[in-house]
C-alpha cells in the first residue's frame, strides 16, 4: 500500500492504509471485490492478492472470475464486466514503486479488467505519460479517467515500535485513476470509455 512518508520519493514504509472515507465513496460507485495490492492485514476488498503471491505475475481477470465463482455468481466468466479491482500501490521511485503497477493495470484494461487506483500525481514520470496521459493528443489515454483529489490524503498504519496507530497527511498530491476495461460490455455495470474522460475532483 502507499505511504505518506517524510519524503514522497523515498518512502520508509509501504503499508499505509487507504483513507476509509475515500474507500467508502469509491465503493458506492464501483463494485470493488479484488484488492490487487494488499496484505492479509490491510486488504480493502473481500478478495485480495498478497506480496507472497506476486500480483504483478497474476491474471487479474482470472482472479476476478475465481472470486465471482466463490461468491456464487451464475456466470463468473463475466466477472470482469460486473466487478472491479482496487489498487493502491507503493509510491516510491524504485522498481518497487508505482510504475510496474500502473503498467499492469493498463495491460489488464486491455483484457477487459477495470481497476480503480489511488496514485500519486507525478506528471513528469514516464509511467504517467506512457499509461495515463497522451502528450501528443493532449488527452487522457483511451479508457483512462483521472480524478484529482482535493487536498492531501491522510493515511494511517500500525507502528510496531510505538505500539500505536501512526497517521498523517501525505506529502504529495493524489488522484483516483480509473482504467476501464475493454471491450465495453453492453449490459454490464461497468461501461468502457470510448473517448477521453474529463477531469473530476473528488
Amino acid at each position: 500500500m502507499t505511504t505518506p512518508s517524510q519524503r514522497a520519493d523515498a518512502p520508509q514504509h509501504q503499508d499505509w492504509e487507504t483513507p476509509a472515507d475515500l474507500l467508502l465513496e469509491l465503493r458506492g460507485e464501483f463494485p470493488l471485490i479484488l484488492d490487487v495490492c494488499a496484505t492479509d492485514a490491510n486488504h480493502k476488498c473481500p478478495y485480495w492478492i498478497t506480496p507472497e503471491t506476486d500480483s504483478l505475475k497474476q491474471d487479474w481477470k482470472a482472479e476476478l472470475e475465481r472470486a465471482a465463482a466463490d461468491m456464487g455468481c451464475v456466470y463468473p466468466e463475466g466477472a470482469a464486466q460486473d466487478f472491479a479491482c482496487f489498487m493502491n500501490p507503493p509510491h516510491g521511485r524504485s522498481e518497487h514503486g508505482a510504475a510496474p503497477w500502473v503498467a499492469k493495470a493498463a495491460a489488464e484494461r486491455r483484457m477487459g479488467v477495470t481497476t480503480v487506483c489511488v496514485l500519486p500525481v507525478k506528471a513528469g514520470t514516464s509511467w504517467w505519460h506512457e499509461h495515463i496521459y497522451d502528450v501528443l493528443s493532449h488527452h487522457w489515454r483511451t479508457g483512462v479517467e483521472v480524478r484529482f483529489t482535493r487536498g492531501r490524503l491522510h493515511y494511517r498504519r500500525w507502528d510496531e515500535k510505538l505500539g500505536r496507530i501512526n497517521e498523517g497527511p501525505a506529502t504529495f498530491d493524489s488522484a483516483i485513476v480509473i482504467f476501464r476495461g475493454e471491450p465495453a460490455p453492453k449490459n454490464g455495470r461497468l461501461a468502457g470509455a470510448t473517448a477521453p474522460q474529463p477531469v473530476r475532483e473528488v
